[in-house]
């Protein structure tokens, strides 16, 4: 059973987001925030002022305020973030972490692989256990360790990068910021053409390759100094392996083709999330008509059985009404003819047993329906108030 929610937001709302299995969270234009559980016990929302708090068990599939800001604490399985443009935070993730089109983003840990298309802002993550894959960064980027191999196309921004495999950087413009990178595997640099860069490279593999306005110099040393242009953008490289370093578009375009591969996979993954995501909305709501249209009929069904114990309580006094006058009359008195009780529950006297055990009255019956109707209430809680009613 899934569970679906909808609540009213401001412009100023933070979310704070936990969940124990996968995450699915995207940004619409909507003040509004709408859950979708595959476990709706499991599911929780509490809002206070402009925190909203959301837990979940289960699979969460959950849409915001694009421009909202975001505290994730944890999230056990993978997590996909998508068209979030207010700042990101996240403490852990114990799976994968796929982002794309998003604004700032502060990562603490990802135990799997991340990637991250279409950075408009800041990127920060302390930690990757896996790979990391980054297209259409803007910068400034900081990855302080990454476990497996890091590939990354980045238009501008300062540059901070350690990882425990290989390393392909291409740097598609030059803006003066400082570039520093630290691999324990092979290095990669890709650098635009007609670039000012002053190159710092430092290769344990003793094999540097420099291919440069159409020269190729192949360097047999540890270190190596070069200066392009007026060198105003400093490039430290630091590798355990062999560096390359070169601004062939066609090297850099094939070397590149995973992360563009990377890019057209994301989309399917996301067009694929929307198809679900359109037909649990579909079984949701045929579900909750059913047990409404259920509910609905339970309720009509009392109503006519109380109404018609009400009628059969009526005759009853009435004969009883009728054969003590009988009695009366052969006794030779006849007394007066009492006033018809008002229709409805008593206000004085004690309580009718009879009408106790009928449980609800028609009316409130009736008001429960219609508080159904309005969606002042759900079908759960309409229950509960029958049921409490009915003890």
């Amino acid at each position: 059973m899934m569970e679906q929610n909808t609540i009213s937001i401001t412009d100023h709302t933070m979310f704070v987001i936990k969940t124990l299995a996968d995450l699915n969270l995207q940004g619409w234009d909507r003040l509004e925030v709408m859950p979708i559980a595959d476990d709706r016990i499991g599911l929780s929302m509490q809002q206070d002022g402009d925190t909203v708090r959301i837990h979940c068990n289960s699979d969460l599939d959950l849409s915001i305020p694009m421009g909202a800001t975001i505290m994730i604490e944890r999230i056990s399985g993978d997590a996909n973030l998508r068209n979030l443009t207010g700042a990101i935070q996240i403490q852990r993730v114990g799976g994968d972490l796929a982002a794309q089109e998003i604004g700032a983003l502060d990562v603490q840990a990802v135990g799997g692989d991340c990637v991250v298309v279409g950075a408009a802002g800041p990127l920060a993550i302390q930690r990757v256990g896996g790979d990391f894959h980054g297209h259409s960064l803007t910068g400034p980027v900081r990855l302080e360790g990454v476990g497996g191999d890091a590939t990354l196309k980045v238009a501008g921004g300062a540059i901070h990068i350690r990882t425990g495999g290989d390393l392909d950087l291409w740097l598609e413009a030059s803006d003066g910021e400082n570039i520093r990178a630290q691999s324990n595997g092979d290095v990669m640099i890709g650098l635009p053409q007609n670039g000012n860069a002053d190159l710092d490279l430092n290769s344990r593999g003793r094999d540097i390759k420099v291919e440069i306005a159409g020269r190729t110099e192949e360097i047999e040393k540890k270190f190596h100094h070069m200066v392009l242009g007026d060198g105003s953008q400093k490039i430290s490289v630091e590798a355990g392996g062999d560096i390359c370093v070169t601004d062939v578009c066609g090297e850099l375009s094939d070397r590149f083709k995973s992360l563009d591969h990377l890019v057209d996979e994301m989309q399917e993954s996301w067009k694929n999330a929307d198809e679900s995501r359109s037909e649990r909305m579909e079984d949701f709501s045929h579900d909750f008509s059913s047990r409404a249209e259920d509910l609905t009929d339970r309720i009509n069904k009392r109503v006519e059985e109380a109404m018609h114990q009400a009628d059969t309580r009526i005759q009853e006094a009435m004969k009883r009404l009728e054969q003590r006058t009988r009695r009366l009359e052969r006794h030779g008195f006849i007394p007066p003819i009492p006033p018809f009780p008002p229709f409805g529950p008593r206000r004085t006297g004690a309580e009718d047993p009879a009408a106790k055990k009928a449980g609800a009255s028609a009316e409130e019956k009736m008001l429960i329906l219609k508080m159904l109707q309005d969606k002042k209430i759900n079908v759960e809680e309409a229950e509960k108030l029958l049921e409490a009613m009915e003890g």
